[in-house]
């Protein structure tokens, strides 16, 4: 999956889907998870202070 180079910092009580309408994702929480396969094992367990890169 391409990433945009962009990052986003999780703060606390995000979740993928918050994260993803707050930002306009296309394709929403699946497509961020799928940009962040390498880190993240399970979409539900997200901790504050976690990077994510951002899908292009």
């Amino acid at each position: 999956m391409k990433t945009s180079g962009k990052t986003y910092t999780i703060a606390s009580g995000d979740t993928l889907d918050t994260i993803s309408t707050k930002l306009g994702i296309e394709g929403g929480w699946k497509q961020l998870w799928a940009a962040n396969t390498s880190t993240i094992d399970d979409a539900n367990l997200i901790y504050a202070g976690q990077e994510l890169q951002l899908p292009a």
